[in-house]
């Protein structure tokens, strides 16, 4: 038999699976957070469960499938590993079942260590060089590290280790001392955090600077040293070196230390400018630096150069006794201001004051102690205005003094003189003192008015005139000549007179023969004829007639008288007076004169016609004069020159007197004076177009 009973156990696996979760990389100071749980995963009912933590410790009550989170703050970075482990009651029994989870974590610590270097002393305005980097000290990675500087900005891009340089130029508006920091920020791999180091820097900024003095007179005079007066002061920062000081007028000015003063000279010429510009500049060396400072300090001086230009006026010529009258001033012609102007003459004495730009009349009346020509210097001195010093000027002045004088005097010859001569007159005017003269000259009976006569000092004129002497002549021939001159530059007039007498004389008896006379007495054609006029010739010519010697009777020979009486002057006056005073000629030496008429009363009418003669262009109305003249005497009248005709007064006529009572000559000619000789040769000498007068 058998009997089964059957029985029904069931059967649990009660098991369950712990989960620990959690950050598996932290920065130092961070939290970890941990997320722990558990599933049952078994059979069986579990009652209750409970956790603790090898770091966290307890946990307290889990259920299944639910999770909770704790977190821990690992007090140092390294590795953190920990492991939660839940237990749990299993209900009907007295067993529990258990699981556990471990987690680990790394803690990291990151950090960097900025650096900033630069120059500690710097001037304002140089540049200053700064070195930048960091290094990588924590324990993380970083990435992305960029630089910021409270001065310079943005820096850009660092990596670790590696140093960058940069620059800054400083100015006037930057503190000193210039304090600045450099600031470097990393991204810490893994995290979202940000480390970050900062290094600051001081510079101390020196501003050298010095500032130049230059003074010295404001005004100076050409020629006057100015005192400049050149120096400094440092008003800057920073220590100075050695300092030299140059200037654009003075040149090179040596060493120079901040606060002393120095004194230099330099003595204006007429080459410098006006104003004179001028500029000191002091440079010093920067103590520990390369640099230099300067600064100029310029000067203008205002250059006078006084001068004045004294001017004194006056006539160039003044007569003894007569006033002067000088002008005498300045101008002000040089730069600067003048104080009192007072002048002195070499001849006036003291003037007194001046002002520039009036001038004032003297007045001084030379006399006979006074040098000829009278000079005289003005001179005028003037202060010069803020100067100790004066400035003069002169002007001279001269005056020929003049002692106006004028002779006249006059003469007559030949003395005595013979009616029928021509009686001549040498008037002499000279200036025998000094000064110009402008003379009028009057001499009624000569017949001479000259005006506008101007003489030199010392200077003559002479005058000539002449005139035939006349019967109503004698006895004595009396004339005065008047001259009146005006003194050139003056109002006065010199006057003289001058008288000249000369004795008359009433000459002895003449004898005269007209040319046909004598042209028909110049040959032997009869027998019973002598050449009179042959004989004549031979006694005192040769005779000298327009020029032409005249020495034979021949026909158809230029130098026959033939010729010169016998001849058809076909309106030709030269050849009519060439005929006459060939007969004057024969007349004057039958009457015992000469054949030129000397020693006889025609001897003066004889030589200006004859010379008259001569000159081929004479105006012919003279020449009819002279021909009037000359055949009045060979017909034996007498001239009246007032009327200017020939007349007779009633007295014996000349041609009829006996040709041998005043000379020799016709002496054993018989009968005298026998019949014409030459009749056929005058007139064979009328038609042959012979001239002893060849004129055209």
């Amino acid at each position: 038999v058998s009997d089964f009973d059957d029985h029904s156990v069931d059967l649990i696996d009660p098991a369950i699976s712990v989960s620990k979760t959690g950050d598996e990389l932290i920065k130092f100071g961070d939290e970890i957070n941990y997320t722990i749980g558990f599933e049952d995963i078994g059979s069986g009912e579990l009652g209750t469960c409970t956790g603790t933590d090898t770091i966290l410790g307890d946990l307290g009550e889990f259920e299944a499938g639910v999770y909770r989170d704790f977190s821990y703050t690992p007090p140092a970075d390294g590795s953190v590993d920990n492991t939660a482990t839940i237990v749990c009651d299993v209900l009907g029994f007295d067993n529990q079942v258990e699981d556990s989870d471990s987690h680990s974590s790394q803690v990291v610590s990151p950090a960097i260590e900025v650096t900033k270097t630069g120059d500690s002393i710097a001037k304002v305005g140089d540049e200053i060089s700064f070195t930048i980097g960091f290094s990588n000290i924590g324990s993380a990675a970083l990435s992305n590290c960029t630089g910021f500087d409270t001065v310079l900005g943005d820096l850009g891009s660092f990596e670790s280790g590696v140093t960058q340089n940069f620059s800054y130029t400083t100015s006037e508006s930057d503190p000193s001392p210039l304090e600045n920091t450099a600031t470097i920020t990393c991204e810490v791999d893994g995290f979202d955090n940000q480390v970050s180091d900062s290094d600051d820097h001081s510079v101390d900024l020196i501003d050298p600077a010095i500032e130049v003095t230059k003074s010295g007179e404001d005004v100076a005079k050409l020629g006057d040293e100015i005192i400049y007066t050149i120096g400094f002061e440092n008003v800057g920062s920073g220590a100075l070196g050695v300092c030299t000081g140059t200037d654009t007028v003075l040149g090179d000015l040596g060493e120079f230390e901040a606060g002393v003063s120095r004194e230099f000279s330099y003595t204006p010429g007429e080459k410098d400018p006006n104003p004179l510009e001028n500029t000191a500049t002091i440079t010093c060396d920067v103590a520990g630096f390369d640099n230099q400072v300067s600064d100029s300090d310029d000067h203008s001086v205002d250059l006078i150069d006084p001068a004045i230009a004294v001017t004194k006026s006056g006539v160039n010529v003044a007569k003894l006794g007569d006033e002067i009258i000088y002008t005498i001033g300045f101008e002000n012609v040089g730069s600067g201001e003048l104080g009192v102007c007072t002048g002195t003459d070499s001849v006036l004495g003291d003037l007194g004051e001046f002002e520039a730009g009036v001038s004032r009349e003297f007045s001084y009346t030379p006399g006979e102690k006074d040098p000829n020509p009278l000079e005289n210097t003005a001179t005028i001195t003037c202060d010069v205005a803020g100067f100790d010093n004066q400035v003069s000027d002169s002007d001279d002045h001269s005056v020929d003094l003049i002692a106006p004088a004028v002779e006249l005097s006059k003469q007559c010859q030949p003395d005595p003189v013979q009616v029928g001569q021509d009686i001549s007159w040498i008037i002499t005017i000279e200036n025998t003192g000094t000064g110009s003269l402008t003379c009028h000259l009057t001499d009624e009976t000569a017949d001479i008015l000259e005006n506008d006569i101007g003489l030199e000092p010392g200077e003559s004129v002479d005058y000539d005139a002449s005139r035939l002497v006349v019967l109503d002549d004698y006895p004595l021939i009396s004339n005065t000549a008047e001259v009146s001159c005006d003194v050139d530059g003056f109002d006065n007039q010199l006057e003289d007179v001058a008288t000249a007498d000369c004795e008359v004389e009433v000459p002895g008896e003449e004898v005269c023969r007209t040319p046909g006379f004598w042209g028909t007495h110049g040959g032997t054609e009869n027998p019973r004829a002598s050449n009179l006029t042959q004989l004549v010739i031979d006694a005192g010519g040769p005779l000298s007639i327009c020029g032409r010697d005249i020495d034979n009777t021949d026909v158809g020979n230029q130098e026959s008288a033939i010729e010169a009486m016998c001849v058809s002057v076909r309106g030709l006056q030269q050849r009519q007076l060439a005929r006459q005073l060939t007969a004057m000629a024969l007349n004057c030496i039958a009457s015992g004169g000469d054949a030129d008429c000397s020693g006889t009363s025609v001897d003066g009418l004889f030589s200006a016609a004859n010379t008259a003669c001569e000159d081929a262009n004479l105006n012919p109305v003279k020449l009819e004069g002279y021909i009037a003249q000359v055949d009045c005497f060979n017909n034996g009248g007498a001239w009246d020159a007032d009327a200017g005709e020939c007349f007779w007064d009633g007295s014996e006529n000349c041609q009829d007197r006996d040709l041998t009572e005043f000379t020799s000559i016709f002496d054993g000619i018989h009968p005298f004076p026998g019949p014409a000789g030459s009749p056929k040769a005058c007139r064979d000498a009328i038609n042959n177009g012979i001239y002893v007068v060849p004129v055209p």
